[in-house]
């Protein structure tokens, strides 16, 4: 009978431990702040130099520095002047594809395609370690970012 009780003690020890986890919120490596962010780019080559990025297509994505995990993406959005202003939505969780409302330091990743196929062949492809992201909107001057190698 002793061993009984003991038994039943340590399931419903477990079960409350299990049931403490999925109450708690995963940590996204990041805050939120209800205001929905895009990304501004600008001093995209476009007319008059040998790296010619008009009629080309853009996106963005947001890594988050601790957890190397990516936060936001944008779709991939036609360059049509030498600036490009870029929506962010939730790359993954309950509520992926909504608009991103995240705030912190994320690491870009900023790419540009031939086409709109996310296959396309990538004619640049940069980064940024570091940027804090807190502001509706975040202006990056093109030249900021580090191409890969």
């Amino acid at each position: 009978m002793k061993n009984t009780f003991k038994i039943f003690g340590i399931i419903a020890f477990v079960a409350v431990i299990g049931f403490s986890f999925t109450a708690c919120e995963e940590d996204e490596g990041f805050d939120r702040d209800g205001i929905y962010k895009t990304i501004t780019v600008i001093g995209l080559p476009v007319e008059g130099t040998e790296e010619n990025y008009f009629n080309k297509y853009a996106y963005i994505g947001l890594g988050t520095t601790g957890k190397g995990d990516i936060a936001a993406v944008s779709v991939n959005t036609r360059i049509t002047s030498s600036s490009l202003t870029l929506d962010l939505y939730n790359a993954s969780g309950k509520d992926e594809n909504k608009r991103f409302d995240g705030k912190g330091s994320f690491m870009v990743i900023f790419t540009i395609t031939e086409t709109s196929d996310a296959k396309s062949e990538e004619l640049f492809s940069g980064y940024l370690l570091s940027q804090p992201i807190s502001q509706e909107n975040t202006i990056i001057s093109f030249g900021a970012f580090y191409e890969f190698d």
